[in-house]
């Protein structure tokens, strides 16, 4: 079984309860599904088949929650775009994810922003912020 690590940059402060509420509806689980990442680490291989774990880390400026899930099923592309839609629409907020339709053999800085009506943009990680931000490309 192999473990499916992503993550998506928030441009609003969030907490656990928040994004696990989001979790939830999103990929259709149970809220005993949706866990903290040390708690996901202790539930056995069969029970981690069917949840995610969570760790959010958080910064000061530019996007303020990083959110990063451990899971045992795929989350990429248009799923995990999706995903960071509706966390967009659903918190009134820019989410980022890494730019999954350009693609390179290295990991680049491009970004696809999702805004909180729905659209989407892209753009370029600064270099010069203080914490992670991203600068859209119209």
């Amino acid at each position: 079984m192999n473990i499916s690590i992503f993550e998506v940059s928030i441009r609003k402060e969030l907490h656990i309860r928040e994004v696990s509420a989001a979790l939830t509806f999103f990929f259709e689980l149970s809220d005993l599904n949706v866990l903290s990442v040390d708690a996901f680490w202790e539930l056995s291989e069969v029970e981690r088949e069917e949840s995610i774990g969570i760790r959010l880390e958080y910064n000061g400026v530019g996007y303020r929650t990083l959110a990063i899930f451990y899971c045992y099923f795929e989350v990429v592309d248009e799923v995990l775009a999706g995903f960071a839609k509706y966390l967009a629409e659903n918190f009134g907020a820019e989410v980022a994810v890494g730019d999954y339709l350009h693609k390179a053999d290295v990991v680049n800085d491009r970004f696809i922003v999702f805004q909180a009506d729905g659209s989407r943009k892209f753009g370029v990680e600064k270099g010069d912020s203080d914490g992670f931000d991203v600068d859209v490309v119209d």
